[in-house]
């Protein structure tokens, strides 16, 4: 028992303690998820027109960027870029990627719209 105690004060004092985390061992933290780069804003000065598709409630924004939709259901903006779906609130406002998208955007294929 002795010798016990006097190894995990050896490990204390030295800064070798491992973390029993859900129920295994672990000498470090977990890595933080690499940050998933997002598309920059777009620069207009008044909003873009929007054009009617044929998926309902499903708005175009050519003008502006073949890639760019205004879902009106959702009241939401979808943007095709860097390979991916992103959502906004508005149309020049903050990228980010949506936790799920919309139905109808299942039955379209971006890159060839």
């Amino acid at each position: 028992m002795k010798t016990m105690l006097g190894m995990v004060a050896i490990l204390i004092a030295t800064g070798c303690v491992a973390q029993f985390n859900s129920g295994r061992w672990s000498t470090a933290p977990p890595p933080a998820p690499p940050e998933m780069p997002t598309p920059d804003p777009f620069m207009a000065d008044a909003k873009p027109d929007l054009v009617k598709t044929a998926l309902p409630g499903l708005f175009a924004a050519p003008s502006l960027d073949t890639q760019l939709f205004y879902y009106e259901p959702h009241e939401r903006w979808y943007r095709w870029a860097l390979n991916r779906w992103y959502e906004a609130f508005s149309w020049d406002g903050h990228w980010f990627p949506p936790e799920k998208l919309p139905p109808e955007f299942d039955r379209m294929q971006p890159f060839k719209l």
